[in-house]
């Protein structure tokens, strides 16, 4: 990568900036079940309220909401995580961490294999 010249770095910008996304569609179906579960309907027994509630349909976002369908499943754990342990602030860190905080391990793993399933 030294050796990539500034005309390569933007052609192959321009090259990646052309590709479109696409959910890997190959997680465990279990999961994604279960989280698809958790994400329209909640956990009403641990008091969890729907994903979908703020989210919306599809997880697509809105104007004061990122997009996350078709997020890396790392990455949307980590931040899950960081809500949990109060380590992520910022816009909507303040709604999101007490539902978070109720969330244990098989939720959150649950989650994002949903989330990671659905079309960017």
């Amino acid at each position: 990568a030294a050796n990539v010249n500034s005309q390569a770095v933007h052609y192959l910008a321009d090259y990646f900036s052309t590709l479109h996304p696409k959910a890997a569609d190959d997680g465990n179906k279990q999961l994604v079940a279960k989280g698809r579960t958790i994400f329209q309907d909640g956990v009403p027994s641990s008091n969890i309220v729907a994903c979908a509630a703020c989210h919306g349909e599809g997880l697509r976002g809105n104007d004061q909401l990122p997009s996350l369908a078709g997020r890396s499943p790392s990455y949307l754990a980590q931040q899950l995580l960081n809500f949990q342990h109060f380590t992520r602030v910022g816009p909507g860190a303040t709604l999101m961490q007490p539902i978070v905080q109720k969330l244990n391990d098989e939720d959150i793993l649950d989650i994002v294999a949903y989330v990671a399933s659905l079309q960017p």
